[in-house]
């Protein structure tokens, strides 16, 4: 550990002379030519009373000054002093969504007293939190000229910065249902977006391999989990959502259907079918929902009453990798569901895979759009053939 920190000492040293490195780069800057110093002790801060920003002010301070428990900072006499940081937003409204005004400004000069103050403005708290990340990244560890002291210090000053994302969705996807996180590693993860301002977690939380989210509704398919201790309860979700949103990140959960299920089967027999995805030595039996079994459609709707309740934004509903040829290969079941699919209210041929898919998504869809909830899909479920095209689809492309 003492060598890592060593290392980046040395780093921040090196790029003390130059422009300053930020992730990612401001959409404006203006740079001057002087440095000052910032003394840990006696900066004072302005933020407006909130609890979004108060939270972040308490992590941001230990980002500023991450070496001050090693030892005291030196303090350059010849350097001008930042004196005051201040941060002024002109709505507190808390709401955080896709389209979220997270534009900012930054600058750090010196007032007609000859006091540096840096000044963060912005539309909303979560612009502010942009700020704060940029406002951090130009806090630089400077040693002595003996190597064993150092100062903090904001080169190219005066600085002017003008910021607002290019992307409303600059989103990670993490497939927990392959490879389980724990709660610490999801935290990890969300740190490492904040720093790099993403603001959509795309959580893939089901799959073909494992089903760690414990449904309230239909606990059974918690049995798809790889071990009964890695499973994410409501309140793991909750303290999720809430730490990302503390962040300024949306979480957006991903239940992938109707393919990628083979996991609901141990919890629910009968709800999927065998279904083959891949080549050779790399195909799986993925499964595909039974879309002849009411229990599917009881099941989902479960599940997606659960996540509106859990996630403020977007649902994902998966629909990538849909095999339909699955739902007819299978001779036996294909008449054993006749009876399902002539129903008067359905009538849909049991070999019409097209029909057979956007019947499914009928019943499924509403779910989530009754209760005014966007969704996303991936691409194919508009590309494939797979379904009826539905408006304000989000569409997600992967290949």
């Amino acid at each position: 550990m003492r060598g890592l920190v060593v290392v980046l000492f040395l780093l921040l040293a090196h790029f003390a002379c130059c422009d300053p490195l930020l992730w990612p780069y401001p959409k404006e800057i203006s740079l001057g030519d002087e440095s000052i110093f910032v003394d840990p002790v006696a900066l004072k801060s302005t933020v407006p009373s909130n609890y979004i920003l108060d939270k972040a002010f308490e992590r941001y301070e230990a980002l500023f000054f991450p070496f001050d428990d090693i030892q005291q900072p030196v303090m350059d006499g010849s350097l001008g002093r930042l004196s005051e940081l201040m941060i002024a937003v002109t709505s507190t409204d808390p709401t955080l969504d896709i389209g979220t005004d997270e534009s900012y400004e930054l600058t750090i000069s010196s007032n007609k007293k000859g006091k540096y103050i840096a000044a963060i403005t912005a539309a909303n708290c979560f612009g502010a939190l942009r700020g704060l990340e940029t406002f951090s990244q130009l806090i630089q560890v400077v040693p002595s000229a003996q190597g064993k002291q150092f100062s903090y210090q904001i080169p190219n000053v005066p600085i002017t910065i003008s910021d607002s994302p290019r992307f409303q969705w600059r989103g990670l996807l993490v497939d927990t249902a392959r490879h389980y996180a724990t709660i610490k590693e999801l935290e990890n993860i969300l740190e490492g977006m904040a720093y790099s301002k993403l603001n959509v977690f795309h959580w893939h939380l089901t799959d073909s391999q494992s089903f760690p989210f414990e449904s309230e509704s239909y606990p059974d398919l918690i049995k798809g989990a790889y071990r009964p201790d890695e499973i994410y309860t409501h309140e793991d979700v909750a303290y999720i959502v809430r730490y990302a949103y503390l962040r300024g990140i949306t979480v957006i959960p991903e239940i992938d259907t109707p393919g990628h299920v083979k996991s609901w089967e141990q919890g629910y027999s009968g709800v999927t079918l065998p279904c083959m995805v891949g080549q050779g030595s790399d195909a799986i039996d993925a499964g595909i929902l039974n879309p002849a079994n009411p229990l599917t459609y009881d099941i989902i709707e479960g599940l997606y009453t659960e996540q509106i309740s859990l996630f403020p934004s977007y649902i994902h509903i998966g629909a990538d990798e849909v095999k339909t040829h699955c739902w007819t290969d299978n001779s036996t079941y294909v008449e054993a569901s006749r009876e399902f699919w002539e129903q008067p209210d359905i009538n849909v041929s049991p070999y019409d895979t097209n029909a057979i898919a956007a019947y499914f998504y009928s019943r499924t869809i509403p779910v989530l759009t009754q209760h005014m909830r966007g969704y996303v899909a991936w691409e194919e479920f508009q590309l494939g053939g797979a379904s009826t095209p539905y408006p304000d689809t989000i569409i997600q492309a992967w290949r």
